[in-house]
């Protein structure tokens, strides 16, 4: 059997495989040496590699590079630089330059360093044009060459990108592009000029109701069924409210907080005289069903329909799992967004790895 065959033929098991898997397990980021991929329920993916820490450099934030592929049909990678340090949030990037400059080493030497240049996009990202993707990524795979980073303040930091091949390697497989033209590493043998291009999953689209502010409840909190991990806050503490359809109420009870998280334990009462029971946050806690009860710094936004939360590995609040869920017309949470993070290095959530999305449609 050839190994186009052999290849085609785990990517059957591997789909077979994948329906009986929870979708938050597939969705789980990997780390292949320096780099960490994930991908999203479109197989959207996405790989980010740190630069390696500077003594010269003394902001905060160690910048990222992060290659990002669509699964669509002659799809071109998309690479940027982040800064996630605390000038992202303001407008002093926009007037910063971005480069990655690649110096060859060795017997290559002589062809000297090849600088390209990113433009500003926002969120503390520079973004490289499209038509030198290609020739940026094949040399991020040159494993001789000296690759730095540069942006704003924060100049000549080296980025070691081993691993690179493996991490894509992952992102064909999870995109079901292997053997096709538009894998990035796993391309076929020969040239294929009229082959069937898989289709990528569409996103669910969730249109946002809006939900009542915030009150006091009458509930006392020891009658509320216990979460594993919520250690209940003193006797006297008020049991939140929000009104959603009809008779329904979503209880929000505060627990003890972790060394980096406020948590708080979460039910459902469908009518005045029912009995409180367990909330289930969809995707959430790895399906884990006691534990979907509980979030970490959640913050509500009724009008929006929307509540977030953030579930921190570290002090540093640089590392965990951000969730974003809204209130549906329908009466019922659905998940609209995951982003994960298992290395602690300074990035916010705004530039962890997206690992679900949906479409959402806020309220009137």
């Amino acid at each position: 059997m050839t190994r186009p065959a052999i290849r085609r033929m785990v990517g059957i098991l591997g789909l077979t495989l994948a329906s009986a898997l929870p979708s938050a397990v597939m969705a789980q980021t990997r780390q292949f040496q320096n780099w960490v991929v994930g991908c999203d329920n479109a197989h959207v993916c996405t790989a980010i590699v740190f630069a390696e820490p500077s003594k010269a450099v003394a902001e905060p934030g160690i910048p990222l590079l992060q290659i990002r592929h669509h699964p669509l049909r002659d799809a071109t990678p998309e690479i940027r630089i982040f800064d996630p340090g605390p000038a992202a949030e303001g407008t002093r990037l926009s007037k910063a330059v971005a480069r990655l400059v690649v110096t060859p080493t060795g017997a290559e030497v002589a062809k000297g360093p090849e600088t390209h240049v990113a433009e500003f996009e926002g969120n503390g990202g520079f973004r490289f044009s499209s038509s030198r993707a290609r020739g940026i990524l094949h040399a991020l795979r040159t494993r001789s060459a000296r690759i730095t980073i540069s942006i704003g303040d924060k100049q000549n930091l080296r980025v070691n990108t081993a691993g690179l091949d493996d991490a894509l390697a992952h992102m064909d497989d999870r995109q079901e592009l292997s053997d096709t033209p538009g894998a990035l590493i796993r391309k076929p043998e020969g040239d294929l000029t009229d082959y069937l291009h898989p289709t990528p999953p569409d996103v669910e689209t969730v249109e946002g109701a809006a939900f009542g502010e915030g009150f006091g409840s009458d509930i006392p909190p020891a009658s509320l069924p216990s979460v594993p991990g919520c250690k209940p806050r003193p006797a006297d503490d008020i049991v939140q409210g929000h009104a959603l359809r009809g008779p329904s109420v979503l209880l929000r009870m505060d627990c003890a907080d972790e060394a980096h998280n406020r948590l708080s334990a979460w039910y459902l009462r469908t009518g005045p005289s029912a009995r409180a029971s367990l909330h289930v946050w969809p995707g959430s806690a790895d399906n884990r069903l006691p534990e979907r009860a509980l979030l970490a710094n959640v913050e509500v936004l009724p009008n929006g329909g929307v509540i977030r939360a953030t579930r921190f590995r570290a002090t540093t609040k640089d590392c965990g799992r951000h969730e974003r869920w809204a209130f549906t017309k329908a009466g019922t949470f659905e998940l609209i967004e995951r982003r994960d993070m298992p290395l602690c290095r300074t990035a916010g959530p705004a530039h962890w790895i997206v690992t679900y999305r949906a479409d959402f449609v806020s309220p009137p």
